[in-house]
């Protein structure tokens, strides 16, 4: 599932709060950065968010370049 699929059932406030959890310190502001065209997850966040998310958000969807299928 890619960010933007998440954030279809999530709110932006909810992952904010999960990294949060995490002992992360994240804002609403960076999330949204995420989310414009043509930017992607930071590299050091795709792992955090599969992990977070129970595997929801996978590193292949979130980062193909990074983390292609079959690797």
């Amino acid at each position: 599932m890619t960010l933007e699929e998440y954030l279809k059932t999530h709110s932006q406030k909810e992952l904010v709060e999960l990294i949060r959890s995490d002992g992360d310190k994240i804002t609403q502001g960076a999330v949204s950065q995420w989310m414009m065209k043509g930017r992607k997850v930071p590299a050091e966040r795709v792992l955090q968010l599969e992990r977070l998310t129970d595997g929801l958000m996978s590193r292949h969807d979130l980062r193909p370049d990074l983390y292609p299928r079959g690797y």
